[in-house]
């Protein structure tokens, strides 16, 4: 029973804390700090056709950056990174062009 009980209370705060995340980067969107996620899916999009399987926000000493897992449909997974204020990529993973 204590099993449950933690597993539930641990489920509970990550979802706290997701939306906690979501709301962050709402603020920033609309403040104008970050340019919208859906831009860079867009561009990512064009270059690989695929979908996207974990987005973040990361908030660096630098900036902010949008970290993006992305599956591919030919199967590859991408690991994109991009400036969240300019949208300019920054790196990907050995998978990426």
């Amino acid at each position: 029973m204590r099993m449950i009980a933690a597993a539930l209370v641990l489920a509970l705060y990550c979802t706290a804390l997701a939306h906690a995340d979501h709301d962050r980067a709402r603020v920033l969107r609309q403040a104008g700090v970050t340019v919208p996620l859906e831009q860079i899916l867009e561009a990512v999009r064009a270059r690989y056709p695929g979908h996207p399987l974990e987005t973040e926000l990361e908030e660096r000493a630098d900036g902010y950056v949008y970290g993006i897992e992305w599956l591919g449909n030919d199967g590859t997974v991408r690991t994109l990174h991009f400036d969240a204020q300019s949208g300019r990529p920054l790196a990907a993973d050995r998978g990426a062009d």
